[in-house]
């Protein structure tokens, strides 16, 4: 009898330290399931973004469209850019011109692991053309000839 009272602190130790570890990494792993998704919600405008560029590149001249792009509320500013052009004055215009092989950064730049994306073929109407996230972004797309032109909707 002396031995099962005994034991029985023991026993509500243990449950107590294993709670602790599924409360702990529960959260830990539900914070990352929560990043992970708002990524593939930028990834997946961004690929959107990326077809729309590739498909009205071989329409027409003048050809265009209104494109939306639903960003993370961790975004606060979506620009693209032309670095083979004179950029205009921008806080991260250093940063812009530093990075021949991107188009398109995501404000902050550490909103994520990866905030720096390459859209061929396409060109802003300014450069940089920054634009604010309100949740959504609305960008008009039209062909060039030699380029898809990104602009303000």
């Amino acid at each position: 009898m002396k031995r099962g009272v005994l034991s029985q602190p023991f026993i509500f130790i243990f449950a107590m330290i294993v709670v602790a570890f599924i409360l702990f990494f529960g959260f830990k792993f539900t914070g990352e399931l929560k990043d992970r998704g708002e990524f593939l919600i930028l990834s997946d405008s961004m690929v959107d973004l990326k077809n729309q560029v590739a498909r009205y590149y071989y329409f027409d001249p003048g050809a265009s469209k209104t494109v939306r792009l639903d960003l993370p509320k961790q975004v606060d500013e979506v620009c693209f850019t032309d670095p083979n052009t004179r950029m205009d004055e921008h806080p991260f215009t250093r940063i812009f011109e530093g990075t021949d092989n991107y188009n398109v950064f995501i404000l902050p730049l550490d909103a994520f692991k990866v905030t720096r994306f390459n859209i061929p073929k396409m060109k802003p109407s300014f450069n940089p053309l920054c634009l604010k996230n309100i949740g959504k972004v609305e960008v008009l797309l039209v062909n060039k000839g030699d380029f898809v032109e990104i602009s303000r909707k």
